[in-house]
């Protein structure tokens, strides 16, 4: 999923155990969610009023590689609090991480080589206008290969 969690769920008892814990946010409920920066196993004991007792496994994969970000295709800076920055929300890649983004003209209006950075409209202070912009991002993949994608994104105000 392109989400940085993962809601895990077990039923049919009332006392339930999850492990690893270290990466869930409630061991001992039946819906925990896990934030694993790795491929986690996760193992789940039940336990119901008549004292019987079952047990799960399930394994939550991750991959934040460059071959696996989405990006929405639309944003809108306009300050209330939704859509106002265009970036990566979860991208746990390897090394050489560039993300630019061009206007109609090919000027580069936006750079970072800081995955948690996005943009916010503007160049030079500048609120840039309603138009489609590219963008191109570079990073390593699971195996260390340097990849690059491409897309388009509309700011809308």
């Amino acid at each position: 999923c392109a989400l940085s969690y993962a809601r895990l769920n077990a039923s049919g008892a009332n006392q339930y155990l999850w492990s690893p814990a270290a990466t869930l946010n409630n061991a001992t409920i039946s819906n925990p969610i896990a934030n694993p920066v790795v491929a986690t196993t996760y193992q789940v004991s039940g336990t119901n009023d008549n004292i019987c007792f079952g047990q799960s496994n399930i394994t939550v994969n991750v991959d934040f590689s460059v071959n696996n970000v989405q990006l929405p295709n639309s944003f809108t800076p306009n300050n209330d609090g939704l859509n106002d920055c265009f970036g990566l929300k979860y991208y746990r890649g390897g090394q050489d991480f560039l993300f630019r983004i061009y206007n109609r003209y090919g000027a580069v209006v936006f750079e970072t080589s800081d995955p948690a950075a996005c943009w916010d409209g503007t160049y030079k202070g500048r609120k840039q206008p309603i138009d489609n912009y590219v963008w191109m991002l570079q990073g390593t993949d699971r195996r260390g290969e340097l990849k690059t994608l491409r897309g388009n994104v509309v700011l809308v105000r």
